[in-house]
């Protein structure tokens, strides 16, 4: 995945973050899995499914702040 993030082009700015959010997601989701916590073993299809529209939304409004604090920057240059 992180290959991947670099091929895409600066164009490809939703696409990379909607990739961050998922990779931050599924990090998270792995390390839950891997130390047992009590309250998260038992993932049930929907709270995935929810999890992983909540990081897709993450993912996209980052990648949209982001470029929005970077316009001012962009005009400078």
């Amino acid at each position: 995945m992180a290959i991947l993030l670099l091929k895409l082009t600066s164009n490809n700015h939703p696409t990379k973050g909607w990739l961050y959010g998922i990779m931050a997601w599924f990090g998270l989701y792995v390390v839950s899995i891997a130390i047992r916590l009590p309250t998260l073993e038992e993932h049930t299809f929907f709270a995935v499914v929810s999890h992983f529209l909540s990081a897709s939304v993450y993912g996209l409004i980052l990648t949209y702040t982001l470029n929005w604090f970077d316009k001012p920057n962009l005009k400078q240059r």
